[in-house]
């Protein structure tokens, strides 16, 4: 999985650098075939220059369009689309380490103080105020409704088309994933910690099971020479399956999943307690096994122990 990243439509040319400019940058959750039937969007209002801590009462209103026709050749019937604002802001279920990452500043519930939002023939054609200072501005929250069917046999990096009809904003977006979990192995996301952490958790997706029961086994040794992990082990978040036991003896954390009769894919993640660390380290790697899974191959991503930084 690739982390996301933004690519900016406009710049500030000559001759406008010393007038008031805002960025509007869109934020898109992935999308997961047979799971998402909606996608958060979040615009992140910002300054693009110094002036734009100024806007005069002409510029404090945007327009926006969001060409979202790419969805086409995944599947998804663009006529069944519809999108509404959402005070709610939570990462997708699918979050992990890898997917898209959210940037900026982000507080419990964006602003909806949006004047209009539309959406037809697959663009979202949007109205929204922001105050004098666009630093003061919240994110904005959308929900895109509908997906009927997505066709994707592999990830694939997706963004939305962004563009505005004002001459003082500068839009961006940034890339998310669509994807077929079925096509993907297990894989491990152990979470970094720092030098005063005492727990760790660990994320496993996606699990694709074949038996009624899949096994999975960590091992952790490779944290010996670290710190040392005692445990219990504490259930987090596990979508698609029951978790009958999760256990340490030593160095191995054992797993055993009870899949749903109608899920096509299983996540979990779990809370590793009584961490103890003892030093610093870059690009740890825990080793997994899963049995019981269609796939042949799994994979671990790395992970580092940090120091704890020095307050200013």
């Amino acid at each position: 999985m690739s982390a996301a990243v933004s690519g900016c439509l406009g710049s500030l040319g000559p001759g406008r650098r010393d007038k008031p400019w805002v960025t509007l940058s869109l934020f898109s959750s992935d999308i997961i075939r047979k799971f998402h039937s909606e996608q958060y969007l979040e615009i992140h209002p910002s300054q693009a220059n110094v002036e734009g801590r100024n806007l005069p009462p002409e510029n404090q209103e945007h327009h926006i369009s969001v060409d979202v026709t790419v969805l086409a050749q995944y599947g998804v019937d663009l006529e069944n689309l519809s999108v509404e604002p959402t005070q709610e802001r939570e990462r997708p279920p699918d979050y992990s380490p890898e997917v898209t990452r959210w940037t900026g500043r982000l507080p419990e519930e964006p602003n909806t103080d949006i004047d209009t939002v539309e959406m037809a023939d697959g663009m979202i054609d949007l109205v929204l105020t922001t105050p004098e200072n666009i630093t003061q501005a919240d994110p904005i929250g959308l929900n895109l409704t509908g997906f009927d069917c997505i066709d994707v046999e592999a990830m694939t990096t997706a963004s939305y088309d962004v563009q505005s009809s004002d001459d003082h904003v500068n839009p961006s977006q940034h890339e998310f994933q669509v994807f077929d979990p079925q096509q993907l192995p297990p894989t491990l996301y152990p979470r970094g910690m720092m030098e005063n952490s005492d727990t760790q958790v660990l994320t496993i997706d996606w699990l694709v099971p074949e038996t009624e029961e899949v096994v999975m086994e960590i091992d952790t040794s490779t944290m010996d020479e670290y710190g040392t992990i005692r445990g219990p082990v504490i259930e987090e978040k596990v979508r698609g399956g029951v978790l009958k036991t999760a256990t340490i003896n030593g160095s191995t954390v054992s797993m055993r999943l009870l899949p749903d009769s109608d899920s096509d894919f299983a996540s979990v993640q779990v809370r590793l307690n009584g961490v103890e660390i003892r030093n610093t380290a870059e690009g740890l790697l825990y080793q997994m096994t899963v049995e019981g899974d269609t796939h042949e191959t799994v994979e671990t991503k790395p992970f580092d122990i940090e120091t704890e930084p020095t307050p200013e």
